[in-house]
């Protein structure tokens, strides 16, 4: 499994569909996905945040989010991007 570091990832298919994250600091990935690409990112937060790059969060029912990722365990988000726009979805903490 692929991790990420550093406080200004790249997010990248080809790093593998399954990718981890331990945050070192505040930090802001940036969106390298094209269409039809996917990736799921389990990340360790512990005090830190994530400032995402553009994304249109997914809900059941409409209206999503950024989540707010646990200080304890991973939050596991999947990431898809259809045409230009980059799709996200909080799936829970692992």
């Amino acid at each position: 499994m692929y991790a990420l570091t550093g406080t200004t990832p790249a997010l990248l298919a080809t790093n593998g569909a399954t990718q981890t994250w331990t945050l070192s600091a505040n930090s802001t990935p940036t969106d390298s996905l094209t269409t039809g690409q996917s990736i799921i990112l389990l990340v360790t937060a512990s005090t830190f945040s994530v400032t995402w790059p553009s994304v249109t969060w997914s809900k059941s029912g409409g209206g999503g989010a950024a989540p707010a990722l646990s200080a304890s365990l991973k939050s596991t988000v999947i990431l898809w991007k259809v045409g230009s726009v980059l799709y996200g979805s909080y799936l829970g903490d692992v």
